[in-house]
């Protein structure tokens, strides 16, 4: 892509923080991309041993900023309700989203766990909806913690946003600026049009909350 001089940009929807380097983040600048996912999953040590993902904290915060500094959106999904998860393994995760937001992070993903069949925790969650189709939903009503985690999900939000706010008001002017022009950079700003759209019709989907 630099070799070729191709005006084109490009983005990584979901990778391993650890398969990034910084010199790696540099090339991927130059080369034309301007927006990285990846997925810390919680923000508790604890938790990500219990769901055997290994996650380097350290690396993912230094990854962010520079990121930041060169221009690249970064995203980081965190799941909500892992089986074994604690008031104290949530506040970890909110810690850390304000620590990331601090670094230049531009938005996250949270998601209430939703099992898949086959999956290593799905026996736990059998029984607590009747089909697959009720389960497999960004908004899983069926669980008796629901609601709790539901307000945890929009607690981290808001201490994304606070946090940006604070520490890079420039991110949140250009939110405004991206819905005023149409021209959409990042997930946060497209899912805020669809959610009014939504509303604006009267429609009362899955994914209104």
């Amino acid at each position: 892509l630099i070799n070729r001089k191709l005006d084109v940009t490009w983005q990584v929807l979901s990778t391993k923080a650890e398969t990034v380097s910084i010199e790696a983040l540099h090339w991927m600048k130059k080369a034309g991309c301007d927006y990285l996912s990846v997925s810390p999953e919680t923000g508790s040590p604890e938790l990500v041993k219990k769901m055997n993902k290994p996650f380097d904290y350290e690396h993912c915060v230094n990854m962010v900023k520079e990121a930041n500094k060169l221009g690249i959106k970064t995203q980081c999904c965190f799941i909500l309700g892992y089986p074994g998860e604690t008031d104290y393994d949530r506040k970890l995760t909110q810690k850390y989203i304000a620590r990331l937001a601090r670094n230049g992070l531009d938005e996250i993903g949270a998601y209430i766990m939703c099992p898949l069949p086959g999956a290593q925790k799905y026996a736990e969650f059998v029984g607590q909806f009747e089909d697959y189709e009720e389960a497999a939903t960004f908004s899983p009503r069926w669980r008796k913690d629901y609601k709790m985690l539901n307000e945890f999900r929009k607690s981290i939000y808001k201490t994304l946003i606070v946090n940006k706010a604070v520490f890079h008001p420039v991110k949140i002017l250009e939110h405004g600026k991206n819905l005023l022009s149409g021209k959409y950079k990042t997930k946060i700003e497209a899912g805020l049009v669809r959610h009014f759209k939504t509303h604006q019709k009267g429609n009362t989907g899955y994914d209104k909350e």
